[in-house]
């Protein structure tokens, strides 16, 4: 690695305990040498990392100490990447340390909020990792794949067009501003309506209220083993203009739209949907998250992280899997479901343990996880999309690379789906299927009418009544011989509504009006 060290003084001495060393080497290199016993590893790149020493000195690698303990990790921020220090007027502190892919720096004094960098974005905290809890490769091949494949073909491109139309139509969703509490609060909602128990986490960072969404389906045999879909719901780009159809409205559609399909099965594993708030703040609402997991033991096997998913210039149809030297097992077994469900990506299976997105959350707490992503993601602090960041992030820059996108999410629910294992359909109580089952399409709708399909014993000429979330009746119908009911919707207001078919046993269904 090309090393340039600022600081005349530093050179390779000998080092105390908790003081902060660079080692110019791939981790998995050395983590079994004696040296590292004690040593807490606070940043990971692909060639070298960073660590508060243990007992002696590293040995066998090129190291340097950065700084004597005690070291205070709030005044130490990386900056991706060196390229940008030629446009930046001015540094929010001193230069410790440059190396070819970031620069490290030291502040004045500790920073315990969110440290921004207009027309850059935030700076990247050094964090203790908490360890490394390595799951084994899933073996999927018992897997009830009829039932994957059903819910794979559910996945619906107008359904995946219209979360993204919605999100992007708050104009913003900062983490700090009313619109992302707005989003958040629909998003909550929406899952609710799928009857997923939803809720939302609230913390607070650098004196402002934010909050997570998460929801959770418990799997039937084996509760306590836990799988995660996950994206974040903010946006980041101009103030006040961030639509972020991209970054990272696509993400969180993966989430909604597997919430959506996935609500109609049950599983023997618990999986959770989750969408982060204040990643864009480097990974905020996604280390509150795993955080609260970790200090409950939560069994967490496996996170997959869909961050930017829509953008496939010309023949880059390809995918971006990083993954950390815990997570390479999931790594595998995403790159298999892809050739499954979506052939025609061409997975990218990389090594970057340095990779940003919440997933990086998920292995600061020694969980397995991995990011799903454009694959010129990786290169994204170089501009590969024009879009990022700016207030053109809208979905209609985006319309030339479907069903890119739509393949993206198909495969990445199939993931989530194969790892929950679906027992079969969530209506099934005791062995025997409810005979009175109804559906909505399209579920959300974007259009003028909905068809309501009853299953199994329909009545002929039952009455379908849609009702607003107050309990008013705004519209009804009736099946027809073939047990559908067709509603129009010509003059209803955007928002969740009920259909209830009072002549059944059925139990009512909830579904989303956007436009």
């Amino acid at each position: 690695m090309n090393l340039t060290l600022v600081l005349a003084h530093l050179a390779l001495v000998l080092v105390g305990q908790g003081d902060l060393v660079f080692v110019d080497s791939d981790l998995r290199n050395v983590e079994a040498m004696p040296w590292m016993a004690g040593s807490q590893i606070v940043y990971i790149e692909s060639d070298c990392f960073m660590a508060l020493a243990g007992d002696t000195s590293p040995t066998g690698v090129d190291w340097v100490a950065i700084e004597s303990a005690p070291v205070d990790l709030d005044r130490f921020r990386i900056l991706y990447t060196a390229q940008y220090i030629e446009i930046m007027p001015s540094l929010p502190g001193e230069i410790i340390l440059t190396t070819d892919d970031f620069v490290l720096i030291r502040l004045a004094e500790p920073e315990l909020g969110p440290l921004e960098i207009p027309g850059i974005g935030f700076l990247r905290p050094l964090r203790i990792h908490k360890g490394r809890n390595p799951a084994p490769k899933q073996d999927i091949s018992w897997v009830d794949s009829v039932l994957v494949d059903e819910i794979v073909s559910m996945v619906s491109e107008d359904s995946i067009m219209a979360y993204i139309g919605h999100m992007q139509s708050y104009g913003t969703r900062y983490m700090t501003s009313p619109e992302y509490d707005a989003c958040a609060d629909w998003a909550d909602t929406w899952i609710a309506a799928h009857n997923i128990p939803c809720e939302q986490q609230t913390f607070f960072y650098s004196g402002d209220s934010m909050s997570n969404v998460v929801a959770e389906i418990v799997g039937l045999e084996n509760p306590e083993v836990i799988y995660i879909i996950c994206g974040h719901l903010d946006s980041m780009g101009p103030v006040g203009n961030a639509p972020g159809a991209d970054d990272n409205a696509s993400g969180s559609s993966a989430v909604l739209e597997a919430a959506r399909v996935m609500s109609q099965y049950s599983f023997r594993n618990t999986v959770r949907f989750v969408l982060f708030a204040a990643e864009e703040a480097w990974m905020v609402g996604s280390e509150y998250y795993v955080e609260q997991a970790y200090l409950q033991g939560d069994d967490i096997q496996g996170a997959i992280n869909l961050d930017m998913v829509l953008y496939a210039p010309g023949s880059s149809d390809s995918v971006y899997i990083p993954y950390n030297d815990q997570s390479g097992p999931l790594a595998i077994t995403a790159g298999e479901l892809f050739a499954e469900y979506s052939p025609s990506i061409s997975p990218r299976i990389i090594y970057d343990p340095s990779a940003p997105s919440d997933h990086a959350s998920f292995w600061l707490y020694g969980y397995s996880a991995i990011e799903i992503a454009e694959a010129s993601a990786e290169e994204i602090w170089g501009g590969y999309n024009p879009y990022y960041h700016q207030a053109s992030d809208l979905l209609s820059n985006y319309t030339f690379s479907f069903p890119y996108g739509t393949d993206m999410i198909r495969a990445s629910i199939g993931l989530i789906a194969t790892l929950a294992d679906p027992i079969g359909p969530s209506s099934v109580e005791g062995g025997v299927l409810n005979p009175y089952r109804i559906s909505v399409y399209p579920n959300p709708c974007h259009t003028g009418s909905i068809s309501i399909q009853a299953e199994g014993s329909a009545i002929y000429g039952a009455r379908i009544i849609l009702m607003d979330l107050s309990g008013r009746a705004v519209a009804t119908g009736a099946l027809d011989e073939s047990g559908v009911c067709r509603l129009d919707l010509p003059s209803l207001p955007n928002g969740v509504y009920s259909i209830v078919c009072p002549d059944t046993e059925s139990t009512p269904v909830r579904f989303v009006l956007i436009r």
